[in-house]
């Protein structure tokens, strides 16, 4: 059992662990949104865990080399071992930097489940219509290519924003 290593959450964005004793460190490369590029991973995790299970828990400040998106998000959650399959069952708060008399909402949140395989191209389309994910994500559409099979075998085609 070890939390170390790559994971994908519903999304397709891949996150890689390095665990030295409860310290957590890596990176997290998204595959859909505003969040171009790859972003440090720094987190806690418990340095003796019980059998089948880990708890948990990372963040993500979306600024990089390409730009400040002014946002955060922490996840926390367990490593499961279910039917076989590793699995990290977390939920996320996001908070967007607002200005001091918006009325607009800081944090979202939700949950994300991440697998050591990528998802399908059935599974993120399925994700990006139940609402915002964990990292900074515009409205989005999927332009596929004019071969369903190809576009589904690899995530072939184009996300846009709007």
């Amino acid at each position: 059992m070890s939390l170390k290593g790559h994971w994908y959450n519903e999304l397709g964005s891949e996150l890689v662990l390095v665990i030295d004793g409860n310290d957590i460190r890596g990176t997290c490369r998204t595959t859909v949104g505003d969040a171009p590029g790859v972003y440090r991973v720094v987190g806690l995790t418990d340095e003796a865990p019980s059998a089948g299970t880990q708890v948990v828990a990372f963040s993500v400040a979306w600024d990089n080399e390409r730009g400040d998106l002014h946002s955060v998000t922490t996840w926390s959650g367990q490593y499961r071992q279910v039917d076989g399959d590793e699995v990290l069952v977390t939920f996320w708060a996001r908070t967007l930097e607002t200005e001091p008399n918006s009325d607009e909402q800081p944090t979202q949140v939700g949950k994300d489940l991440f697998r050591r395989t990528k998802p399908g191209y059935e599974e993120v389309i399925r994700r990006l219509q139940m609402g915002p994910g964990s990292h900074p994500l515009c409205v989005a559409t999927w332009d596929s290519p004019s071969h369903d099979d190809e576009a589904r075998s690899g995530l072939a085609g184009r996300l846009t924003l709007q």
